[in-house]
């Protein structure tokens, strides 16, 4: 396999960079089509934390993804 050139390596993370973009206004759509500021918002206490699967549970939806999926969706960039 031949190694590729410091040039083709920055285009490459270049367009990685690029294609991430999208996903923080995609994933901010879906929390308020979905309502999930709402749902977190009327937790009892303030300092009190939901988990995605107590956060599901409000949403009408069948999916046995979905609490993986919400988690993804909110999880904290590190």
């Amino acid at each position: 396999m031949a190694m590729k050139s410091n040039h083709e390596e920055v285009d490459i993370l270049q367009a990685m960079h690029l294609a991430s973009l999208s996903s923080l206004p995609f994933g901010l759509k879906v929390v308020v089509d979905l309502g999930l500021l709402e749902i977190i918002s009327k937790a009892d206490t303030p300092s009190r934390t939901l988990s995605p699967a107590e956060i599901v549970s409000q949403l009408p939806t069948n999916n046995p993804e979905a609490a993986s999926i919400v988690d993804r969706i909110l999880r904290t960039p590190s």
